[in-house]
């Protein structure tokens, strides 16, 4: 079959998964019980490389710097109105997050004076279950659309749908949309875990489909940053298995695999199942 989920590193707009909040948690707070100081990543065969360094202000995530192939890439900086998420700044770009009370209704990406991209957000039973996304006109011409996803990654949405939005996106773009785009993201639970994430277009759609161990998910609840899409960082637990198809009949299929101490990973492997070849590895550190 043909592959159509790439599921690599291409990380082009977070703004959904990760805001499926649950109602004992309050939207914006990220305060795990294990902190992650750093992540790595190794390709077969290859040195282990620093990818991405956090700095927390107490129980505050204040900083994530990001690193490709070991050399400084950009960082994220994080406001806060108490403990609450507002505001990620990404070198002069900022997100922002505007709340209803509890809820998170609306996320919007602005470069300078321009609005880049936006997000309207439904929510159910404490449960994020819809977004609608608006990506601008001006970040399409201007080009700008990687490094705003890449800024949008792990915010209000896991890595999985930051992920997934690029392999949408590309999709559109072979469609011959030009001007801006419309879409949206639906989401199912169980358990605790989004078991299934839908993306779409018209009558284009692409669906994604988890399952879950029972371990710790160190990323449950954080609004921004994470080290892939694979985080579904408002699911509870962590996902070994998920299965890409869309409505053109295409299919991929994608493998975990993790090593754990006290419950929380300290390595995960990915296993590319329809390409029928092993990836590489993630390594966590933890305070």
């Amino acid at each position: 079959m043909k592959k159509i989920i790439s599921l690599s590193l291409c990380v082009i707009l977070a703004l959904a998964v990760s805001l499926s909040f649950t109602s004992c948690k309050k939207v914006g707070v990220y305060n795990p019980k294990k902190k992650i100081t750093a992540i790595y990543y190794q390709y077969p065969g290859t040195a282990k490389l620093l990818e991405e360094q956090w700095t927390w202000d107490g129980n505050l995530l204040s900083k994530i710097q990001y690193y490709y192939g070991g050399t400084y890439s950009h960082s994220n900086i994080y406001k806060y109105d108490g403990k609450r998420l507002i505001e990620v700044n990404v070198d002069g770009d900022v997100v922002k997050f505007t709340y209803d009370g509890s809820k998170l209704v609306k996320v919007e990406m602005w470069s300078g004076n321009n609005l880049e991209m936006s997000a309207v957000v439904t929510t159910e039973k404490g449960k994020i279950i819809k977004m609608e996304f608006t990506e601008y006109e001006s970040a399409i011409k201007s080009g700008k659309q990687n490094k705003m996803f890449t800024a949008l990654r792990g915010i209000v949405i896991p890595e999985s749908t930051t992920e997934n939005m690029g392999d949408f996106h590309k999709k559109m773009d072979a469609k011959g949309a030009k001007s801006s785009y419309q879409y949206t993201v639906d989401y199912t639970y169980e358990d605790g875990n989004i078991v299934e994430e839908k993306y779409t277009q018209g009558t284009y759609s692409q669906t994604y489909t988890y399952t879950y161990d029972k371990e710790k998910n160190p990323f449950y609840y954080l609004l921004y940053g994470g080290d892939s899409y694979t985080d579904l960082e408002f699911s509870k637990n962590n996902v070994v298995n998920v299965v890409a198809t869309n409505s053109d009949g295409e299919t991929s299929e994608t493998e975990f695999t993790y090593v754990y101490d006290g419950g929380y990973p300290v390595e995960r492997t990915v296993t590319y199942i329809t390409q029928a070849y092993t990836g590489g590895t993630n390594f966590y550190e933890y305070k």
